[in-house]
Formats: structure tokens, sequence, C-alpha cells
């Protein structure tokens, strides 16, 4: 079985049916299926993490290997991958590139197929997420309202306008919700019975008892947080994000600018 970018994982056995990409983007969306690529990079030894330590702390960036040779017989999804990081890239910079196509092309159809399968709920699309117009409208509305709300609860002396106000707004929260993409009832429940299913490979991870291919897919399924205090526990350190499974940006096709985040409640 081929993943998302045309190429045989080698985390998969012949009869394994867990596709690792889907599971990553399921997950937590575009910048955990981007976290998952960059650990099969690190894994091959494409990628390194430098750091300098300083009195605040340490500051790390992603580079490729100065070591790295015949680069040219890596599959061309890799060779695009890599060349973002011919100059070292800090945290930031790696989730504000605009990455290759083939990312963005995995990612919008692992949103489409999970849509379909009802394990991902929402409408919007993509391109009206972020229209700043859009946000600013909204704060402005809310502010407005929250004010004359204000004023008029001080003028009659009552905080009756103030409690129209709040029920006012929880009502419209519940007839218009947001309709981001986000995990639905069943996405999560199979996210659960998958974590559930693999839930020894924390076990032997831990315990320095797997191999290549199970350590990726431990990865997948459990996120960056499973490499703490191993070889990888730079990289690791690196993406690290807030831990807020389920909450990914799915909404996005592609991997850059995303701001979600969600590696898994046992990094």
């Amino acid at each position: 079985m081929s993943n998302a970018f045309g190429e045989a994982s080698h985390a998969e056995a012949g009869t394994d049916p867990v596709d690792l990409h889907e599971v990553a983007y399921l997950r937590g969306g575009s910048r955990e299926l981007l976290k998952l690529r960059l650990f099969e990079l690190m894994q091959k030894g494409c990628l390194i993490v430098i750091d300098e330590k300083r009195w605040y702390g340490t500051n790390r960036w992603l580079a490729v290997a100065t070591d790295l040779q015949n680069r040219e017989t890596l599959p061309p999804a890799d060779q695009r991958l890599l060349e973002l990081f011919q100059h070292r890239r800090t945290s930031k910079d790696v989730f504000n590139l605009n990455f290759p196509q083939e990312l963005e092309d995995a990612c919008k159809r692992y949103r489409e197929e999970l849509m379909q399968r009802q394990m991902l709920t929402g409408s919007r699309a993509p391109e009206d997420r972020d229209e700043p117009w859009r946000t600013a409208v909204a704060v402005a509305a809310f502010l407005a309202a929250f004010g004359l709300a204000g004023y008029a609860s001080h003028v009659m002396q009552s905080g009756l306008p103030m409690f129209l106000f709040f029920a006012g707004f929880f009502v419209y929260g519940r007839l218009f919700p947001d309709d981001r993409y986000r995990l639905s009832d069943s996405g999560e429940q199979y996210l659960r019975e998958i974590q559930r299913q693999f839930q020894f490979l924390t076990i032997f991870r831990n315990a320095g008892q797997v191999g290549p291919a199970e350590e990726l897919k431990a990865v997948a399924i459990f996120g960056l947080g499973i490499l703490t205090n191993s070889r990888f526990d730079a990289l690791a350190e690196t993406l690290k994000g807030k831990t807020s499974q389920g909450s990914g940006d799915y909404g996005y096709a592609n991997a850059g600018g995303c701001d979600g985040s969600a590696d898994s409640s046992c990094g």
C-alpha cells in the first residue's frame, strides 16, 4: 500500500491496514502530518537539529544533515521537502513556510476522505477561515454589543441587559456553531480505538525495544511526545506544541501557516 506521497511506507506490514499519514492527519491535521514527515526524514539521516545553549534556555533549528550524500536517490517528495531546510529553520519558520504541492494535495485528500467517512465535521472553505476583515468585524460587533449592554445596565441600574447579552451570545453559539473542520464523535472513537490497539508501542518505545518501523508508527499514532528521552528527543523539543488532541488545522490544504497543534496526551 502506498502512502499519500506515492511511495510505500516502510512502517507498513504487508497486511497492516493502518495508513500512518492518515492517522497523523486525523489526530491533528496538517501540522501533525508535517511533523511525521519531518520525523521520517530525520530517521533517514536527512535532517538534524542544531542547538545553541544560552543562559535563558536552548535555541534549536532544523537543517539538512551536513553529511547527507546521494540525495538524488531519495523519493522526489523527500527531496522537495529537504530543499526548504537548506537554511536552518526555527519551529516558527517551519510552521509558516509554504510546503510542497504533494503535502498540500495529501492534506486535501485526507480531509475530503475523512469528511466522507464522517470522521471530520465542518464546512467552512479553507480560504474563508483567515480573512482579516471577517475577524475584525466579528470582534467589533462583539465589543459594540458588550459596550451597549454595559451602558444599558449602568443607566437602568440593573444587570438584566448584561444577562440578556450573555444569554443571546450563548444561544447564538448554539444555533450557529463554529463550522471549522474538527473531529466528529466517530472520528474521536476511531482514533481512540487505534491508540488502544497500539498502546503496546508506547510501552516498548519507553523501554527502547522498538525498531525504526514501529517507532514511526508510534509517532504517527501518538505524536512526537513519545520521542521524549530518545535519540530523537531534540526533534520533539524543537517541534513540540500545545497538547490539544483532535484540534489540529484540518481546514488548510497545506501545512504552512497552520495554527493547530496536537501532540498526543502521552507526550
